[in-house]
């Protein structure tokens, strides 16, 4: 991986040290599409119908970020590595010392058709500066229903992700959604990440909208979680905190399998980072507290350095109910680990 790759801990570690002082930025979610090749029933991300911002509109927000304290940046979609671009974005963040974090399906890494010059998407991108791979694989088995991202249909893939790892540092994560489909596959797939010493984020699904607003209502209602699954969730949610104890890598840290215990249950209420410690850039440039809720009549271009203040009505609003009925995987380890920054500079050296 060439030199140009900055590293995590310089990055975030910079803007943990800067958030004592004041609100910054640890990360923000930056969706550079909002097209995708995959149509995953738990997702309302997806829109093909959406413009992409251009390569100098990306290169202009990004800037942004950088300027108001945000030193990495999560580039998602859709699918992000369905702009042909991403290689340009990718060098652009990469040379202004912003930390790149990729969440992809992974289709089009070794597609041939994205290879050049003999190098591969994959290779282009390392090369260009990325840091971090999130792959989302939802699935042990092929025939899975709920997403196009199983196991089989990726392992030539996570076979090319692992030997960067292995060779050159990369920092590869598998993304899996937990719903009410996939729950009783995730120690197998638990096992396969630590067979491979992957990283893995078990990501219970979320909705805090009433589903007559949500886009894929009709999905949602057979893979979200209730009460009447509470004796499943917990029962995984003390699997996962079992195999966390024993050393298994899982990027979420222990208090968040116990707050899912809280969340199954009806008895739950957090401290959420929204808006303060994170954002959320949208395509068109508007700016989010969360994935999960309303965008803010805010630009990017609008924010300043004080930007907390400027969202701080927005907060308000939202977190008023949000957090007693929704617990994203993102947002509450931002939190976290924001209040517990040397367990996240220790986590992110021991899963080396």
């Amino acid at each position: 991986m060439k030199k140009n790759n900055p590293g995590v801990i310089q990055t975030v570690g910079k803007s943990l040290i800067r958030s004592v002082v004041k609100p910054t930025p640890l990360w923000a979610h930056f969706f550079i599409t909002r097209k995708c090749n995959f149509d995953c029933k738990y997702c309302g991300a997806r829109d093909n119908t959406r413009k992409d911002p251009t390569l100098a509109e990306v290169k202009e927000m990004a800037l942004k970020l950088k300027d108001i304290g945000c030193n990495s940046v999560g580039l998602m979609g859709g699918e992000p590595t369905i702009r042909t671009d991403i290689v340009e974005i990718v060098e652009f963040l990469a040379k202004n010392k912003i930390y790149i974090q990729l969440s992809t399906n992974g289709a089009f890494l070794l597609h041939p058709q994205r290879t050049v010059n003999g190098k591969t998407l994959l290779r282009q991108l390392l090369d260009a500066g990325l840091g971090t791979i999130n792959i989302s694989v939802d699935s042990v088995s092929a025939g899975f229903s709920d997403s196009d991202k199983e196991l089989p249909q990726s392992s030539k893939t996570l076979d090319a992700l692992i030997e960067e790892k292995e060779k050159n540092g990369l920092t590869l994560i598998l993304n899996c959604v937990i719903t009410k489909n996939n729950i009783k596959q995730v120690p197998q797939m638990l096992e396969f990440c630590h067979s491979k010493k992957i990283i893995m984020a078990a990501i219970f699904v979320q909705n805090p909208k009433p589903l007559e607003d949500y886009r894929k209502d009709i999905h949602l209602k057979d893979l979200l979680f209730d009460k009447g699954d509470a004796e499943e969730v917990i029962k995984t949610a003390d699997y996962l905190i079992n195999k966390k104890k024993k050393g298994y890598r899982l990027f979420e840290p222990i208090a968040y399998y116990e707050k899912v215990k809280e969340w199954i249950r009806g008895d739950i209420d957090w401290q959420c980072d929204g808006g303060k410690y994170t954002i959320n850039i949208d395509t068109d440039g508007r700016v989010g507290i969360c994935g999960y809720l309303p965008y803010t009549n805010l630009n990017i271009r609008d924010l300043n350095k004080n930007h907390y203040s400027q969202l701080k009505k927005y907060r308000e609003e939202a977190l008023r109910w949000c957090v007693k009925k929704c617990l994203p995987s993102c947002m509450y380890c931002t939190t976290y680990y924001r209040q517990h920054p040397a367990y996240f500079l220790w986590s992110k050296i021991r899963y080396r």
